[in-house]
């Protein structure tokens, strides 16, 4: 699969790289493509995007706008959100910052997903043993399914949450990931994982 993860950041580094290893073909994209370190192969944001299987959005929330312009024509895509709206209300009245993103990025199919554990779990999921969740969640079942292998492809747990409506507690669990991260001793190095009960 053809992968074009947006950012050249922590996160956007970690989740494309998991998934170069795991056998995907991964170009990032950058507003500033000849400044990104050692991250190869690098293009302009709607050039990275073109051809693409998946996008995948690993960019500051406050760039969605500019970033949803610069990727071009966007119908019929499979646009990712690992974004966050920590600490804002999302734009415009929308329920969740991914239900903004979705007006904004019109006839694409939107899917919430790795947002809600930080960028050391993304390049490893295995936590003693255990794998972190990845909650996905989106109106296009085929899209929410794309985005589930790409988790398991990582090492997550890969959960459906259903439709797009979910990303509101998609991102409180992640604002709820960050409080714990920095205003108590867990620091960065966990993750939300899933018991499962077997039997009746």
């Amino acid at each position: 699969m053809r992968i074009a993860v947006i950012g050249t950041g922590n996160v956007g580094v970690a989740l494309g790289r998991g998934w170069a290893r795991a056998g995907h073909e991964v170009i990032w994209g950058s507003r500033r493509p000849d400044a990104t370190g050692d991250v190869t192969p690098v293009a302009g944001i709607g050039a990275a995007a073109d051809g693409a299987d998946a996008v995948v959005l690993a960019v500051p929330s406050d760039a969605l706008g500019d970033t949803i312009a610069a990727l071009g024509a966007v119908h019929g895509r499979v646009i990712i959100d690992a974004t966050n709206t920590l600490g804002k209300p999302p734009p415009d009245g929308a329920t969740s910052g991914a239900a903004h993103l979705a007006t904004l990025a019109e006839g694409a199919s939107v899917v919430k997903a790795f947002n809600t554990m930080g960028w050391e779990t993304m390049a490893d999921p295995m936590i003693d043993g255990r794998r972190a969740v990845c909650f996905v969640c989106g109106d296009d079942p085929a899209a929410r399914s794309l985005a589930a292998q790409l988790g398991r492809d990582l090492g997550f747990e890969a959960v459906d949450a259903g439709d797009l409506e979910a990303a509101r507690h998609l991102e409180s669990l992640a604002s709820f990931w960050v409080h714990l991260a920095f205003r108590t001793e867990l620091g960065r190095k966990f993750a939300f994982a899933l018991l499962h009960r077997s039997g009746g």
